[in-house]
């Protein structure tokens, strides 16, 4: 737009028939639907990187999520081989256990 308004006021100056713009008028129009569609696609990939980051952080938050709940399977399973460990102790050593108490 501002390529024809620049077209039309270089003709009133150099005197230049207005029919000389006929002969640009479908390039200065080509211009500014080409610069319509760059905007549109900038418009699109823009969207696009945006989701692309967004399913990039719900995956980050959905792998940190399911990490967590691994160590804590891990952790569970640890603590239940302390408990089977103690009452294997326990079982080993009936008295032990008593003995100390009776100690303090």
């Amino acid at each position: 737009m501002k390529a024809l308004l620049w077209a039309v006021a270089a003709c009133a100056l150099t005197a230049v028939p207005l029919t000389a713009l006929a002969d640009t008028s479908p390039l200065v129009n080509r211009v500014i639907v080409d610069q319509a569609l760059q905007q549109q696609m900038q418009n699109q990939l823009n969207t696009q990187q945006t989701q692309l980051q967004t399913q990039q952080d719900l995956m980050r938050a959905n792998l940190q999520g399911q990490m967590q709940q691994q160590q804590i399977r891990m952790q569970y399973l640890f603590l239940q081989q302390q408990i089977e460990l103690l009452k294997i102790q326990e079982r080993a050593h009936p008295h032990a256990r008593s003995h100390r108490h009776r100690g303090r």
